[in-house]
């Protein structure tokens, strides 16, 4: 973790225009909204890349590489109940259109963050997420096949029970 306090501002014009912000809340010692540019400014930066490529590393390029942070780091700095379970990843996301908003959410047990690196991440292959590529925050969940994501990250939630999962 870096050493200043979380920034609440954003760089982008697209996430100023937004008044986007990650809450980070439940379970928790303190609930915390940030900004991608207080993710960006106050925790380490990694890159991810897709498992079976070359080995995750900062000068990692190309489509299957993420730039971001990890979620065990902003766990750490807002501090995790005993209680809490499952971590709940709700995406808000806008159809082609803009006129339909869509919900989704995925839990997964808080046992399994002891052995698998989840990234919150914010570029993929050096450009930053948009709105139409479901940004400007994507989690990546390591699965068999690769990574799934939850698209548009709006909230964490630390929970007792497993969220039912909804796709949008």
């Amino acid at each position: 973790m870096k050493t200043s306090s979380p920034t609440f501002s954003t760089s982008s014009a697209e996430h100023r225009s937004t008044g986007f912000r990650l809450t980070v809340a439940g379970l928790v010692s303190r609930t915390q909204q940030f900004s991608v540019q207080g993710l960006q400014d106050f925790f380490s930066e990694r890159t991810f890349a897709e498992p079976g490529s070359c080995a995750n590393s900062s000068t990692q390029s190309g489509s299957n590489s993420w730039t971001g942070c990890t979620l065990n780091e902003v766990l750490d700095f807002v501090g995790v109940s005993p209680q809490a379970k499952h971590v709940e990843f709700v995406g808000l996301t806008r159809d082609r259109d803009c006129a339909t908003l869509n919900a989704n959410s995925v839990s997964i047990p808080i046992e399994e963050l002891e052995h698998t690196e989840i990234g919150l991440v914010w570029e993929n292959a050096g450009q930053p997420f948009t709105a139409d590529s479901g940004g400007p925050l994507v989690v990546l969940l390591p699965s068999e096949r690769g990574f799934e994501t939850v698209r548009g990250l709006s909230r964490i939630n630390l929970i007792i029970v497993p969220a039912v999962r909804t796709d949008a």
